[in-house]
């Protein structure tokens, strides 16, 4: 598996399935390598966000933007089976490293905030969908199924990211922190004049830039301060008191259009009204309607994840209590209608 993604989603499923046996090989930029690098806390200059989330692969480099590293790119990729990116949609094409560049047979997965097609496809934000008892079924050749042992805790346990190294290592207990990070700022959820909230991600130089452009207070980015991670983070705070100003004086539309309009990730808290009304949601067919069979239609989620694009069909009814019964312990397994009438009455079925 080849893992190209950058901060957290594409590397922590890669990181996943790398936990489950696949051999997974991490493309990273020449000279910076990924953003998670930098992220804090560090033990003599070294990430423990990094060698938690990094760790379980083999690492390379590969400057995708040149030609040359376009054409090493593809021939590492025909010795894969799986390709996980999370860049904006558009860019692996732009690239030509694009699945239609690849070997067909490639599973390509492609994480992003809002889909690789509908009106918000374009925007940048940071955001698991492979069975790995299939792929050692079948790739492997074993023949054999597998037993998946997921309990809730494990799940939790598994996305808290620094926090154990972190507590061995440097003996921080890490505790809650709302809706910041202690490393990184600006990074909220922000009031807005109508009594929304946006989330604005910003933590990086670049988009922290941007962000100063879009709240048309550009000096912010000399001020000492803020000039880089670390400080802003330090100055937590007050750089997110400042955007919070921001904000404040404007509706939630408003805010986003802004960032939008800057490239800054930004994305509105949703109640269940705006998830209905969302015209994103709508194009790509991320709601459905199931026909339920006791109280009839009703919007739903749509299955998630979808195979090549394609609109999930909608899942059929909740069953009534044993409603399927006869279908299937006479039709499938092979009672008779008698038999299936002395388990009822035995109160069995």
């Amino acid at each position: 598996m080849i893992d190209v993604g950058t901060r957290i989603s594409a590397p922590f499923c890669a990181g996943l399935l790398g936990e489950l046996g696949a051999e997974v090989i991490k493309v990273e930029q020449p000279g910076e390598g990924d953003f998670m690098r930098t992220i804090g806390p560090f033990v003599d200059g070294y990430s423990l966000f990094w060698a938690v989330e990094g760790r379980g692969r083999k690492g390379v480099t590969c400057d995708l933007r040149t030609s040359e590293g376009q054409d090493l790119f593809r021939r590492l990729a025909a010795t894969a089976d799986v390709v996980c990116e999370n860049f904006r949609p558009g860019t692996m094409e732009a690239w030509h490293v694009g699945p239609g560049d690849l070997d067909p047979r490639l599973v390509m997965v492609r994480i992003s905030v809002f889909g690789q097609d509908g009106p918000y496809s374009a925007r940048p934000g940071l955001a698991h969908a492979a069975v790995a008892a299939l792929y050692e079924r079948d790739v492997k050749g074993t023949g054999t199924g597998a037993v998946v042992d997921a309990p809730l805790y494990g799940a939790v346990l598994r996305i808290l990211e620094w926090t154990i190294a972190g507590y061995d290592r440097l003996g921080i207990v890490r505790n809650r922190e709302g809706n910041r990070l202690a490393n990184s700022a600006p990074l909220d959820n922000y009031p807005t004049a109508d009594g929304k909230y946006v989330c604005i991600v910003a933590g990086s130089d670049a988009n922290f830039r941007r962000l100063c452009d879009a709240m048309e207070q550009p000096d912010l980015f000399e001020d000492p301060r803020f000039r880089d991670l670390a400080h802003r983070a330090e100055h937590g705070d007050e750089i997110n008191g400042i955007v919070a100003d921001w904000t404040s004086s404007r509706t939630a539309a408003e805010v986003e259009a802004a960032c939008v309009a800057h490239d800054v990730p930004v994305g509105t808290a949703y109640s269940a009204a705006d998830i209905v009304t969302d015209a994103h949601m709508a194009a790509r067919g991320d709601l459905v309607t199931v026909d339920d069979s006791v109280v009839g239609p009703m919007k739903q989620q749509a299955p998630f994840p979808r195979l090549d694009g394609r609109p999930p069909a909608p899942p059929t009814s909740a069953p009534r209590l044993g409603e399927h019964n006869e279908e299937i312990w006479c039709g499938l397994v092979g009672l008779s209608p008698d038999e299936l009438a002395a388990l009822r009455d035995k109160g069995v079925v």
